[in-house]
């Protein structure tokens, strides 16, 4: 909700912080028969997007991502995705 936020800005560099991250297939070592899954490493992502990782108190200080607010990040990458291709179209259209 609007009325309940301040210091509103949008997200600079959105694809820049995008290309850094890298999904990945995975199997989680605490759990028996642990089935492939898919998602990216908190301490990767931490490096880039501090504001998506929380860390669990507990002895091993686990950390874990919130995807849901990596979607804020990944919509303003493909805004400034097309942005470019549209640029780029008018390029070629205007002659180079």
């Amino acid at each position: 909700d609007r009325r309940l936020k301040t210091d509103i800005t949008n997200i600079d560099n959105a694809l820049s912080k995008v290309m850094h991250m890298q999904g990945v297939y995975y199997k989680r070592n605490d759990t028996a028969n642990a089935r492939t899954q898919v998602g990216v490493i908190a301490q990767d992502i931490e490096n880039i997007l501090p504001e998506v990782v929380l860390t669990a108190d507990d002895e091993m200080q686990t950390k874990s991502v919130d995807y849901g607010k990596l979607t804020a990040v990944l919509i303003e990458s493909i805004k400034q995705l097309r942005n470019e291709l549209t640029h780029l179209k008018q390029q070629i259209v205007n002659g180079g």
